[in-house]
């Protein structure tokens, strides 16, 4: 059996499950190269307590809908399929995320509207927690008491990692590529030493997949999480954010947009967020802007990273077969 084909276990999160049958996403949109600064965590002056996570205030005003009232995390997954209640998932999220319109007039757009992920989760927001959600439910559920993953020097990931393992009990690691290290950075550095996460500076992927699958070794309780949080795996945690947005469209009695413009690094977000889009029926289209320049970002990792998600959910909910294809 190969290796992507293996079903997933504590030491594969890695890997992610089976590619099975296909979709046929719209191609890329190949943007800027520029990394973006993520609105994340608090400024660097005002370090949260871990024991009382703080989350950044609203930058606009909120909508007029009960964020409360709209299904998040594996909740927008089972409201419309409850037989997905059998994926293993860990709450992260606490409520659906704002979605607050913006002026647009000197744009040319109808109507702009921002999902602020910024206030995703207690401790450390933004998309990563998102992922960690199934990713965390899978070590959980079969004992993992330590989880190690990978990301560039001040990586978003790495931090959300580090920040919510410690929520929960586990203890963590990361193996870090070089970069250039900005406040936004230095600030990631900071939350995953305050979260007591033990850090390793590599030079290559090569060398962190290796180092990281020695220290694995035989621990029975420790597992891999992957770059960005992107598997078949994490990327549930991004579906369910595309069921939230299509709630929150709907229930705030506002068309389906046209567009969702979203970051892609690793794809996870990208890979989820269409499946979820297309779960609900949506007739948008999704545009992913390039923020990164390593090797993930390529339509053919899309494609195979999309059809091992919706593998993996047509498995426990065969009744989207037709939605995803």
């Amino acid at each position: 059996m190969a290796q992507g084909d293996r079903k997933l276990g504590r030491r594969d999160l890695l890997l992610g499950a089976a590619a099975l049958v296909g979709c046929e996403p719209a191609p890329l949109l190949r943007g800027p190269t520029r990394r973006p600064r993520a609105q994340t965590a608090s400024p660097a002056s005002a370090v949260p307590s871990l024991a009382e996570p703080q989350t950044p205030e609203p930058t606009v005003s909120e909508p007029s809908q009960t964020a409360e009232a709209i299904p998040c995390g594996l909740a927008a997954l089972t409201s419309r399929w409850p037989e997905l209640g059998a994926l293993p998932w860990r709450n992260v999220l606490e409520v659906a995320t704002p979605l607050v319109p913006l002026p647009v007039e000197e744009l040319g757009f109808a109507e702009l509207w921002l999902k602020q992920d910024a206030q995703s989760a207690p401790g450390y927001g933004g998309s990563k927690p998102r992922k960690l959600e199934p990713l965390f439910g899978s070590a959980l559920a079969q004992g993992i008491e330590e989880v190690c993953t990978f990301g560039a020097l001040g990586s978003n990931h790495v931090a959300a990692t580090a920040v919510h393992a410690k929520r929960l009990g586990l203890t963590s690691r990361a193996y870090l590529l070089p970069a250039p290290l900005d406040e936004h950075g230095r600030r990631n550095l900071e939350l995953c030493q305050l979260a007591g996460a033990k850090l390793l500076r590599v030079g290559s992927q090569r060398e962190a997949e290796a180092k990281a699958r020695r220290w694995l070794g035989r621990r029975s309780t420790a597992a891999l999480f992957p770059w960005g949080g992107s598997s078949a795996v994490g990327d549930l945690g991004c579906v369910a954010a595309g069921l939230e947005l299509a709630s929150q469209f709907d229930r705030a009695g506002v068309p389906s947009p046209d567009y969702v413009f979203v970051a892609g690094g690793t794809l996870g977000t990208a890979v989820g967020l269409a499946l979820g889009l297309r779960a609900a029926q949506l007739p948008t289209q999704l545009v992913v802007m390039r923020a990164s320049n390593r090797a993930p970002f390529t339509q053919a990792h899309f494609e195979r990273e999309l059809r091992a998600t919706r593998g993996l959910l047509t498995v426990l909910a065969p009744a989207l077969v037709e939605r995803l294809t």
